[in-house]
């Protein structure tokens, strides 16, 4: 991860997937395929899968299960020292995990597929056109 003046939390759900959530700022989130996407501003989420492309979510239906399921320290700050706690008012309310939600993990015949350029969630995703190697979301 490369981390530039921002409000984050990420967590390590199995050897083979981490998320993040970003709050204010940019964090650029790499795997071991040497796959990596900008995750930037309110509530945006990226899952770094070890060797799949790194990817969004669908939509915030997903992207609040995610939070609902690997984020404790998102819906429960009261256990971090004042100084870690972070506004999650752009995350808005964050709804139930949905009935039939199946959480990503690295599984070449599962999961949503990777993050394309025709997709979109309700927070824009950009495509950095300078440098193809990223992806910004």
């Amino acid at each position: 991860m490369g981390i530039r003046g921002t409000k984050f939390d990420y967590t390590i759900v199995t050897n083979t997937l981490t998320d993040l959530v970003t709050f204010q700022g940019n964090v650029l989130l790499c795997n071991e395929a040497n796959s990596c996407a900008f995750v930037s501003g309110a509530c945006s989420v990226g899952q770094a899968p070890s060797f799949s492309p790194v990817r969004a979510p669908e939509d915030t239906g997903e992207r609040d299960a995610i939070i609902r399921s690997d984020m404790p320290f998102v819906l429960d700050q009261s256990t971090l020292s004042r100084a870690f706690q972070v506004n999650i008012a752009s995350c808005g309310n964050i709804g139930p995990i949905p009935d039939g939600y199946r959480p990503y993990r690295e599984d070449p015949n599962a999961g949503p597929q990777p993050l394309g350029e025709d997709r979109k969630q309700e927070d824009e995703i950009i495509i950095e056109e300078e440098d193809p190697y990223y992806e910004t979301f």
